[in-house]
């Protein structure tokens, strides 16, 4: 056998390997799919119920149960760090409310807190969630973010100030399988939040002086979020 039928069979034994490879992450992707649907499928006899969608109303203080599990976690940022809850933010001629701000040396960070149980799954096109076997009517939250990004990113336009901007889909039911990410927020559980923005790289540190002076700014564009606002 010449050196270039050797080459031949070389290319062809590793694109045998390669195609196998492709076929085997296929199997484990498709065999872990069908065994999170199997472990949310309700039991036989069981009537199906359609999970609730949109926001929680204020007395069941379920979504409250989230926010308030966040706080938790954020108090413990520090000094160094500013951190302003459940706001209405006003820029760009929008309102938007926003779970949590931060603001600390490793950037600014606009918060969004997911109460949810059962399977999110995120697939690069867009996002199901799955609860008692049932596909429920949720909507992706990054279009959701994508309002909130614009409004901060439009305050902070108004005085020049270059700053990381960095929003995070944050999912704090102990029972919620999350699998994959949003394409373009950071997509974590409740216990990964801290660690996340603690150890944040931006490209350009920011000042105490600069932190505060942002927080007021932010402050000052913001207000309380009137009870019941954007409960359907």
């Amino acid at each position: 056998m010449d050196n270039t039928q050797q080459s031949m069979l070389h290319s062809y034994q590793a694109a045998v390997v390669q195609q196998n490879i492709e076929f085997l992450l296929f199997g484990v992707l498709l065999l872990a799919t069908l065994v999170i649907l199997a472990k949310y499928r309700p039991s036989r006899g069981k009537p199906r119920r359609k999970a609730r969608t949109g926001r929680i109303p204020v007395d069941n203080n379920y979504g409250d149960a989230g926010e308030r599990m966040v706080q938790h976690q954020l108090q413990f940022l520090g000094p160094e760090y500013v951190v302003m809850n459940d706001v209405l933010l006003a820029g760009g001629g929008q309102r938007q409310q926003i779970d949590h701000l931060v603001v600390g040396p490793t950037g600014i960070f606009h918060v969004e807190t997911k109460h949810w149980s059962g399977a999110v799954l995120f697939d690069g096109v867009g996002m199901q969630h799955i609860k008692n076997g049932v596909l429920t009517d949720d909507s992706d939250p990054t279009v959701q973010m994508d309002r909130h990004d614009y409004v901060v990113r439009s305050v902070l336009a108004e005085y020049d100030i270059h700053a990381d901007v960095m929003g995070i889909i944050c999912f704090t039911h102990p029972r919620c399988q999350l699998v994959g990410a949003s394409p373009r927020y950071a997509t974590i559980k409740l216990d990964r939040l801290f660690g996340m923005i603690q150890a944040n790289r931006p490209s350009r540190s920011l000042k105490p002086t600069e932190v505060q002076r942002i927080a007021a700014i932010l402050e000052r564009h913001s207000q309380p979020t009137p009870v019941g606002y954007g409960q359907r």
